[in-house]
């Protein structure tokens, strides 16, 4: 299965021992779907190889994730993995300090407009106490 959609959280590494005493580490990351109406969140696993790749990845980071979806029983229960195995990260969402600047420099250069029997009222600064209970 694959989804795309921005990183926005890292959860802290977890690792142990197995049954057959073997060393293995997990990491949990949560990416949410861009391409939907209503985004919906994923939480994936990444194992022992992959940890590293996961730990570094900066919030807000838009990835194309390939995952299995992984069931297992216990105790008359099932349980669900979505077990991470391949990503391709585009740059991150945040826009740097550098892209800002032209952007408000561009802003700041548009004319004003004017509209016809309408003119704004200042705002007031000031609190008002209005006694409403919303």
């Amino acid at each position: 299965m694959k989804i795309t959609g921005k990183v926005i959280k890292i959860l802290p590494a977890q690792s142990g021992v197995n049954a057959a005493g073997n060393q293995w580490q997990k990491i949990e990351f949560v990416v949410e779907e861009m391409a939907a109406n209503y985004p919906q969140s994923v939480c994936l696993i990444a194992f022992n190889d992959k940890v590293s790749q996961i730990a570094t990845i900066p919030l807000g980071t838009v990835v194309n994730v390939e995952f299995d979806l992984r069931t297992r029983e216990y105790n008359g229960r099932y349980y669900n993995d979505c077990r991470f195995f391949r990503f391709v990260a585009d740059e991150p969402m945040a826009v740097s300090p550098q892209a800002q600047a032209p952007m408000q420099q561009q802003v700041q250069q548009q004319p004003a407009m004017q509209y016809s029997g309408f003119q704004a009222q200042p705002q007031n600064t000031q609190p008002q106490n209005n006694n409403l209970p919303f």
